[in-house]
C-alpha cells in the first residue's frame, strides 16, 4: 500500500511538472528571471497582455502563468487609481546601433572606452618604474584588453588556481588563454597593475583613492549612454572583501556579509546601473576619530537622484532610506517615492504605531500628500508613498499559504513595489552569474573587477534594448560574454570541424604547410612523429615544438613542407 501511494505521488508530481513546463513556454515568471526572458518598459503598461479576471478563479493552483496574470492585474489596477505621474521621457539606449553588425566589444567600449585602458596602461608602466621592476616590458592598451579578456574568461571558466589556466594537463589548461599570453607575463601585469599615481593620492584612507579616475569615467558613461524607465530602484550592493581596510562594512543580513558597500540607482525594468557611489565609511579627523554626519542617508539619496530631477520618475526604496521628510524633499524636485518604512522613521504617524492587524488585513491614513499604510502579510509591513492613494477600490489576486490564488484587498502600492523594487537586485544577480570572484590581498582589485563585470552587464543590456528596437533575437548573457572574450583574445568563434575526431579513425587528405604550437594542441616538445613513423634513423630524426592541428602529432618543418597524411 505504501508503494502504491508513493507511485501515485510521483505521478502527480510529474503531471505538475509538465503543467509548469507548458506554462513557462507561454509566459515569463518575474519571481525567477532568466537571461532568455528579458523584459523592458519600452511599451506602456496598458499594452501588457492581461486577461480577464474570470480566468483567475479563487483557489486555482499558482502556476507561473497565473502568477504573471495576477501581478499584471494588480499593477494595472494600482496604476489606474489616478495619482501615478505621467512620464514623457524616452526610454532606452542613447546610441542606437544595429546588433547584427555591431560587435559586442563595441557595446562594451561605449562604457569602458579605449582611453581608459590607455590611462591604466600608463599608470601601470609608471608604477613598474617606481618599483624598479627588472626586465619590465612596457604594456599598452591592446595588451590590457587581452588581460581583461582573460579575467572575463576566468568568470565563465572557473578553476581552482589562476595557474591552472596555463596547465599542460588537458583537463585543466585553457588553450585560448595560454596561446595569447604567457603565465609569466600575466603575473607581471597582475603584479604591477595600477590605476592611480601613488604620489598624487591625497586621501589614501578612502576606499576609492586608487580608482578615482576609473570610477569617475564609468559613472559618467553609465549615465550618458542610457535613458532609464520611469521606475527607478535605490538600494545598496556589496563587494566581497575580508581583508584589512577601513571602510569595510559588516551586514549580517546580506548574502555578502563583509565587504564594501556601493549605493546604487538602477533601472527597474532591466537592472541597468545608472548611478553609483562607493561608500568609504565614516569620516575621520586627523587624529583618526570618527565624525558623525547628520542626514547621511538623505544625502546619499539626493546624490543618486540629482540627475533625474524634474523628469517625473518614481523611485522605489526599502525602509533603510524612506522617511517622510525625504519624500517631501524629492516631491519638490518632481521625483516621487514608493517604499517600505520603519515605524520609528521621521514622519510616520503616531496613530498607526500601535495598531494590531490580523492576517491579511491592512490599514492606512494620509498625512499631507503622503499615504502611510500597514499590511499584515507574512509579517507586518509599513509603506509610505505619494503616488498611490490610501485604498484601492479593486481586489487583486494574491497567493496564500496553502498555495492558491485568491482575491484580496491590499495596499495600492504593494503590486508596484513587488514589481519594481528589484532593479539593483537584478544588477547584482547578473554580476554574480559570470562575475570574477577570487580572493585578493589588494582591496581595490575587488572593486576594479566588480565594475568591470558591471560594465559588461550594462553593455549587454544596451545590446538587448537595441535588439528589441530592431526586432532581432538577442543572445543570452553567457553568449554575449563568450562573443566578447573571443573578440578580446582573438579566438575564432566557430570551432574547428577536425577537433575531437582523432579518435574516430578518420583519414584526412594530405596536410601541407599547416603547423601550430604543440602546446596549443596538448602535445609536448619531442621527436617528429612522422619521422618515427617512417622509420628514419634516430640520428636524422628532427626534434620540434610544432604539431599538426588536425591529427595533433609533432611534425618537423621538412615533413610539413612535403605534406603528410593525417590519421588517428
Amino acid at each position: 500500500m505504501e508503494l502504491i501511494g508513493l507511485l501515485d505521488t510521483v505521478s502527480e508530481l510529474e503531471h505538475t511538472v509538465r503543467e509548469l513546463e507548458e506554462d513557462q513556454e507561454v509566459c515569463y515568471d518575474h519571481d525567477e528571471p532568466s537571461d532568455d526572458d528579458f523584459e523592458t518598459d519600452l511599451e506602456s503598461d496598458s499594452d501588457a497582455a492581461v486577461e480577464d479576471d474570470d480566468e483567475m478563479v479563487d483557489g486555482m493552483a499558482p502556476t507561473p502563468k497565473r502568477r504573471k496574470l495576477a501581478r499584471d492585474n494588480g499593477l494595472q489596477k494600482a496604476k489606474s487609481t489616478g495619482r501615478y505621474p505621467v512620464f514623457g521621457g524616452v526610454v532606452g539606449p542613447v546610441n542606437q546601433l544595429d546588433p547584427s553588425v555591431t560587435p559586442c566589444l563595441d557595446f562594451v567600449k561605449l562604457l569602458w572606452p579605449d582611453s581608459l585602458c590607455e590611462y591604466i596602461a600608463e599608470q601601470t608602466n609608471l608604477y613598474a618604474r617606481q618599483c624598479g621592476a627588472k626586465g619590465w616590458s612596457a604594456t599598452n592598451s591592446a595588451e590590457l584588453w587581452v588581460f581583461l579578456g582573460i579575467v572575463l574568461e576566468m568568470g565563465i571558466h572557473r578553476l581552482p588556481e589562476i595557474t591552472d589556466y596555463w596547465s599542460k594537463d588537458p583537463l585543466l589548461g585553457v588553450q585560448c588563454v595560454s596561446n595569447v599570453m604567457s603565465l609569466k607575463r600575466f603575473q607581471s601585469l597582475w603584479r604591477y597593475l595600477h590605476c592611480e599615481d601613488n604620489t598624487s593620492i591625497t586621501d589614501a584612507r578612502k576606499v576609492t583613492s586608487k580608482l578615482k579616475t576609473v570610477l569617475e569615467t564609468l559613472k559618467a558613461n553609465y549615465f550618458m549612454r542610457y535613458n532609464p524607465s520611469q521606475e527607478l530602484s535605490v538600494d545598496e550592493m556589496m563587494i566581497k572583501y575580508k581583508g584589512r581596510k577601513s571602510g569595510k562594512i559588516h551586514m549580517p543580513k546580506k548574502p555578502v556579509k563583509l565587504g564594501f558597500k556601493v549605493w546604487c540607482c538602477s533601472c527597474s525594468c532591466c537592472g541597468y546601473l545608472c548611478v553609483f557611489d562607493v561608500y568609504s565609511g565614516k569620516l575621520t579627523d586627523s587624529s583618526g576619530k570618527k565624525i558623525a554626519v547628520k542626514g547621511l542617508v538623505k544625502n546619499v539619496v539626493h546624490r543618486l537622484l540629482t540627475p533625474f530631477y524634474g523628469h517625473q520618475h518614481v523611485v522605489y526604496m526599502d525602509n533603510f532610506y524612506t522617511s517622510g521628510p525625504l519624500i517631501e524633499e524629492l516631491a519638490k524636485q518632481n521625483v516621487f517615492t514608493v517604499g517600505t518604512i520603519l515605524k520609528n522613521a521621521a514622519g510616520f504617524p503616531a496613530s498607526l504605531k500601535d495598531v494590531v492587524l490580523d492576517k491579511g488585513d491592512y490599514t492606512s491614513m494620509t498625512v499631507g500628500d503622503i499615504s502611510y499604510s500597514m499590511f499584515n502579510d507574512r509579517r507586518v509591513v509599513s509603506f509610505a508613498t505619494n503616488v498611490f492613494p490610501d485604498h484601492m477600490p479593486h481586489t487583486v489576486m494574491r497567493m496564500h499559504k496553502d498555495g492558491t490564488l485568491r482575491s484580496q484587498s491590499v495596499p495600492p502600492c504593494l503590486p508596484a513595489y513587488n514589481m519594481y523594487m528589484g532593479g539593483v537586485d537584478n544588477t547584482g544577480r547578473m554580476r554574480k552569474t559570470y562575475g570574477y570572484d577570487r580572493k585578493c590581498r589588494r582591496y581595490w582589485f575587488r572593486i576594479f573587477f566588480q565594475f568591470l563585470d558591471v560594465s559588461v552587464n550594462n553593455a549587454y543590456i544596451l545590446y538587448r534594448h537595441n535588439c528589441v528596437r530592431v526586432g532581432s533575437k538577442a543572445m543570452p548573457l553567457k553568449g554575449f560574454r563568450l562573443e566578447l572574450i573571443h573578440s578580446l583574445l582573438g579566438v575564432p568563434r566557430t570551432r574547428s570541424s577536425a577537433s575531437g575526431l582523432a579518435s574516430l579513425n578518420i583519414v584526412f587528405p594530405p596536410s601541407q604547410g599547416a603547423r601550430v604550437s604543440a602546446n596549443s594542441v596538448g602535445v609536448s616538445r619531442g621527436r617528429c612523429q612522422v619521422c618515427v613513423r617512417e622509420k628514419i634513423p634516430s640520428r636524422e630524426q628532427q626534434h620540434t615544438a610544432m604539431a599538426c592541428p588536425h591529427c595533433r602529432i609533432r611534425i618537423c618543418k621538412g615533413h610539413s613542407v612535403i605534406g603528410h597524411t593525417c590519421a588517428s
